[in-house]
């Protein structure tokens, strides 16, 4: 056995982790075949041919939802080429691979050709809901790899923005966790982890903040390896935190935990570039874009070098950089970011898909900030029904969404109709989010700009004021630079005199 694996699982091992993509494996499906080939003492082989042929295009356009996957078997199986390891565990953890790849290409096996062509979040769904059928009854005797695949499918239902979906996958590790004391601890913190993500996705901040702190506890009373795993999780509460309106308190923890994992892990680590990336958001938000910038431009390097320009790690750190160039007014120069960029999301998750409609939006904005309004409209209109759509007319994204549709209308010339959107939102918003929040404080200075076009500056001046009030309660002395916008509706409502007339409204 010990010789197989050298000859068999180390072949397999180096291939999937080669650092040219073009000289790894080119699927998930090929991994499976060789573990296949191994399994039945054949020699291991490149590449693949045969039954997984239908899904290799599949695969390529959605390397994000099977490359944790592959990252996972290669988990189970890598163990074996290990030195020192006794024959009856090298047993033990054959046993478990051969249920993994077993399990997983059985339901590859399943999916019907006629749903494979041409369909890509179908066909994933579809995979998906066949493994989640199966998983609790074909894999009862192997708990940790039930677990293992669980946490699997909920990765790759949050890719999909399946999140309900996922949260119920979670749940279920934590339930076969409490089955098992002391055996799936580590599968259990993952799933804390991961599940404030798709809480947190899905608007559930508040229990999204009480799962995080479940999970950090956790992690801290384990061992001293875990503890990447507590700075992971503060990570994502600190921007839990943040929106929910405690900026200060999220801004101070997403460096303390982004400087823990600079200290703990390797430069290009996963964790500590997404630790990076989130306390990145969290400085743009509060108006530090300066402190943001550089931040960014380490992302996108080390994500272009380790991922490849169009890889979805790279495109979440390019949008934040276009974001970053909105907020600075660089219009133009956002525009000339965004399009290509829509371009590479379009061909990755397809037209109807919520980063679509997330870079689409970015897009009307640039578009609308040059003047070109009707160009823009198609782009703000498509990203606030695709959110109305998935996930209700009162939800975190929508209100953005619906916001920001709301300042086209008013760019339009549809001032009345921007004004009765803004304050139907702000209903939503003081009750969902409440009267302190970096959202509400934007409809609001939306609302007064919607007024001001009215002739209603009374009204205007009354909401801008307020806006501000609530930037400076959330960012205090560190706020300057987020002030700016509502300061400059302030003093355009200080330059329009008191009887200057309407405009018509639409």
């Amino acid at each position: 056995l010990a010789r197989d694996c050298r000859d068999g699982l180390d072949a397999i091992a180096t291939m999937a982790l080669q650092p040219d993509p073009a000289a790894r494996y080119d699927a998930v499906s090929a991994l499976l075949e060789d573990l296949h080939r191994w399994l039945g003492h054949y020699p291991v082989r490149a590449g693949g041919n045969g039954r997984f042929a239908m899904l290799r295009k599949f695969v390529r356009r959605n390397r994000l939802a099977v490359s944790s996957a592959g990252a996972l078997l290669l988990v189970l199986v890598g163990g074996l080429a290990a030195t020192g390891w006794s024959l009856h565990q090298a047993r033990q953890e054959a046993q478990r691979a051969k249920v993994t790849a077993d399990y997983l290409s059985s339901i590859l096996d399943s999916v019907d050709p006629a749903i494979a062509q041409g369909a890509d979040k179908t066909l994933m769904l579809h995979v998906l809901n066949r493994a989640s059928a199966r998983a609790s009854r074909d894999l009862a005797a192997f708990p940790d790899v039930q677990a293992d695949m669980e946490l699997l499918l909920a990765i790759n239902l949050i890719s999909l923005s399946e999140y309900d979906k996922a949260i119920a996958h979670l749940q279920s590790v934590r339930t076969l966790a409490a089955r098992h004391p002391g055996q799936l601890e580590f599968q259990r913190l993952r799933a804390l982890q991961i599940m404030g993500d798709a809480l947190g996705s899905a608007g559930r901040e508040v229990q999204a903040t009480q799962v995080l702190r479940e999970g950090i506890a956790a992690a801290e009373r384990g061992p001293a390896a875990w503890r990447w795993l507590a700075e992971d999780m503060r990570s994502r509460l600190s921007l839990s935190l943040f929106y929910q309106g405690k900026a200060q308190e999220g801004l101070h923890m997403g460096r303390d935990a982004f400087s823990a994992l600079s200290a703990l892990m390797p430069a290009d680590d996963q964790q500590r570039l997404d630790a990076e990336k989130r306390y990145a958001d969290m400085l743009v938000e509060s108006g530090q874009r300066d402190a943001a910038e550089p931040l960014y431009r380490d992302l996108i390097e080390r994500r272009m070098r380790l991922n490849g320009a169009d890889h979805p790690l790279t495109i979440f750190a390019r949008r934040q950089i276009a974001i970053l160039h909105l907020q600075e007014r660089r219009f133009a120069v956002a525009e000339t970011e965004l399009h290509p960029l829509l371009a590479s999301v379009v061909h990755l998750y397809g037209a109807d898909s919520e980063m679509a409609a997330n870079i689409g939006s970015l897009l009307g904005s640039a578009l609308r900030e040059q003047g070109k309004v009707e160009a823009a409209g198609p782009y703000y209109r498509q990203a606030m029904e695709y959110s109305i759509k998935h996930y209700g007319a009162d939800a975190f994204n929508t209100i953005i969404a619906r916001h920001n549709h709301a300042n086209w209308l008013l760019a339009d010339g549809q001032a009345l109709a921007a004004e009765h959107e803004q304050t139907a939102l702000l209903g939503i918003a003081e009750a969902r989010l409440g009267d302190v929040h970096q959202v509400t404080a934007e409809i609001l200075r939306g609302l007064a700009e919607a007024e001001l076009a009215l002739g209603k500056r009374p009204a205007a001046r009354r909401h801008a004021e307020r806006s501000l009030q609530i930037i400076e309660k959330l960012y205090g002395e560190t706020g300057k630079e987020a002030q700016c916008d509502i300061r400059d509706t302030l003093a355009r409502i200080d330059s329009v005199s008191a009887d200057k007339p309407a405009v018509k409204a639409r």
